[in-house]
């Protein structure tokens, strides 16, 4: 069973999603939750403030000690219809996702990819703002195959199997993604990791000889084919995704990606709107002032303050509501030239309005 949950819970305006996405045997919180039992993508509720964040649940149970989960394409197809529920896809995304998750989030895509001329689900592909991949095995996994190996005793699953290096369909997926320009980061492990910690959540499991601890994605598998080439942690694989602190050096290259990636995507940071919201705030003395200039029918100098007020607004395009201090002027405009209506007629100022009218109306799209 698959599901999404929100991690932030603020109320503030947002203007993107950015989802977590588990593992093999992973957890939606456990995965991301450091050594301290601290759950660090909660830091960005104020690193990323302009972010509504989530973490996506499903079954990846690597054997059928606990039950066979269903195939790896259901299990894509039932996220994809959790995150349409929530309305995750109908504005910038940024996924970050850990091992067989990263595989998972590019089937997820390609079916939204080729859902593009029947209407559905199209949106996400085309919304995917970046995405972040933690030991994703791109080519495949030696773990799949000594998992493999190991049938007998393990008794893997379906979802296993998609991750061996022979695997045709992650071949596919791995050269469907190159022909994409989604930015992509990844990173990939330097540690090996002990195979029991595949099957940890069994109490009584024999023990499994030191030396068969691999590395389960290593740099060539974590390297998504395109784009900067995937960089070392040194941890193993289930560690590789847990940051101590907010001031580590691979935290601060994810948050910097995705800051990167929100300002190709013409996505203003929190930071630049207060800037914004600053620079706005000249206006308000001069709006002031030219309702006093209107009332007492100074029309020149209600002019002269119109025209600068106009030139703050011009200079800063990204202003969030412009359009309502152009109408403001558009009024103002009016009303100053009913006044010199009464004395004469004046073809220029009549120009002037319907010019502050449009640019109103773009402002406002």
């Amino acid at each position: 069973m698959a599901n999404v949950y929100k991690i932030s819970d603020t109320n503030s305006i947002t203007t993107m999603d950015i989802v977590f996405v588990h593992g093999l045997n992973g957890d939606p919180y456990k995965t991301w939750t450091n050594n301290e039992d601290f759950f660090w993508p909660k830091w960005l509720i104020n690193d990323l403030p302009e972010a509504d964040l989530w973490t996506v649940a499903y079954d990846a149970s690597p054997t059928k000690w606990k039950k066979e989960t269903i195939s790896f394409l259901k299990r894509s197809q039932s996220i994809l219809e959790h995150l349409k529920i929530e309305g995750i896809g109908s504005r910038p995304v940024c996924f970050v996702c850990h091992s067989l998750g990263g595989l998972v989030i590019k089937q997820i895509l390609r079916q939204s990819n080729e859902n593009n001329s029947l209407g559905r689900y199209c949106d996400l592909y085309k919304n995917t703002m970046c995405i972040t991949f933690f030991a994703t095995p791109h080519s495949g996994s030696e773990l799949a195959n000594v998992l493999s190996r190991l049938r007998l005793f393990s008794r893997t699953t379906k979802l296993v199997d998609y991750l061996k290096c022979d695997e045709g369909y992650i071949k596919d997926l791995f050269y469907f993604f190159r022909q994409t320009s989604i930015p992509m980061l990844s990173f990939y492990e330097t540690e090996r990791t002990p195979l029991l910690k595949i099957f940890a959540f069994c109490k009584n499991v024999p023990k499994v000889n030191d030396w068969l601890c691999p590395i389960i994605v290593s740099e060539k598998s974590a390297d998504c084919g395109y784009g900067e080439s995937p960089s070392p942690i040194e941890e193993n694989h289930y560690n590789i995704c847990k940051f101590s602190n907010n001031e580590e050096l691979h935290y601060k290259k994810l948050l910097s990606f995705i800051r990167n990636s929100m300002s190709s995507a013409g996505i203003p940071s929190m930071q630049n709107i207060s800037l914004y919201n600053a620079k706005l705030s000249k206006t308000d003395p001069i709006i002031i002032e030219i309702e006093s200039t209107i009332n007492e029918g100074n029309w020149e100098e209600s002019s002269k303050l119109i025209s600068e007020c106009e030139k703050i607004l011009d200079n800063n395009t990204e202003l969030p509501n412009r359009a309502e201090i152009y109408f403001f002027l558009a009024g103002a405009e009016k009303n100053r030239i009913e006044g010199l209506f009464n004395m004469t007629s004046q073809e220029k100022d009549y120009t002037k309005l319907k010019n502050l009218i449009e640019k109103a109306k773009r402002a406002n799209e």
